[in-house]
């Protein structure tokens, strides 16, 4: 969310699960952070994306940054890095990208000499592509593909879930620009895994 305030990024939605009630006791309305925070109490969970697209009514008209709040990353400057790809390009999508280790726990990015992404491959158990996506902005115009998508998407109990990656690589094939950029030359942290929690700790401990 800090991030989200180096870019001048001022607005923000939190979707949070009942018993996640510490989160806006510890954070309140943002203030502590330079933010004006709202928040939605999840609705279902199918995915990444029926999470994000319960925004759809506050921000269909908005550009969107999307942040994930067990990831951390550097530099300070990266949704101002993709953010301005984004009002200097025609893309729909911007996806800042990371060097990753373990590809199996990212969505990785395939991009071409013009920064367009061609493929993104989810999880995949090995893969020679290097780079990971770990942060997004986009335009109402792919907030409009995703609400679509979930309104006609008939999603089952025995369905997989349902990344939000899963719909960027659709809209790829439907015609809109999704772009790339990478902003950082370290990994992110996932610090929802122990490993990288053991990281993170050893790192900003001192």
């Amino acid at each position: 969310m800090e991030k989200f305030t180096y870019a001048g990024i001022t607005k923000g939605i939190m979707i949070i699960r009942e018993e996640k009630w510490d989160i806006p006791n510890t954070i309140g309305n943002g203030k502590c952070i330079n933010m004006e925070i709202a928040y939605q109490m999840l609705n279902v969970s199918h995915g990444t994306a029926y999470t994000i697209d319960q925004a759809y009514p506050f921000t269909n008209d908005k550009i969107v940054a999307i942040g994930f709040p067990d990831i951390l990353f550097s530099p300070d400057d990266a949704y101002s890095q993709i953010l301005n790809v984004l009002a200097n390009t025609e893309a729909d999508v911007v996806l800042g990208l990371f060097p990753v280790e373990k590809p199996e726990k990212v969505d990785m990015v395939e991009v071409n000499q013009s920064n367009d992404v061609t493929d993104i491959v989810i999880k995949p158990k090995m893969s020679d592509l290097k780079l990971a996506w770990g942060i997004a902005v986009w335009k109402p115009s792919f907030s409009k593909f995703l609400h679509e998508y979930i309104l006609t998407h008939q999603h089952k109990k025995s369905d997989p879930e349902i990344f939000i990656g899963d719909v960027i690589k659709l809209a790829i094939t439907q015609g809109l620009s999704i772009k790339a950029k990478q902003v950082s030359d370290e990994a992110f942290l996932d610090i929802g895994t122990p490993d990288d929690l053991s990281k993170a700790i050893n790192l900003y401990s001192h």
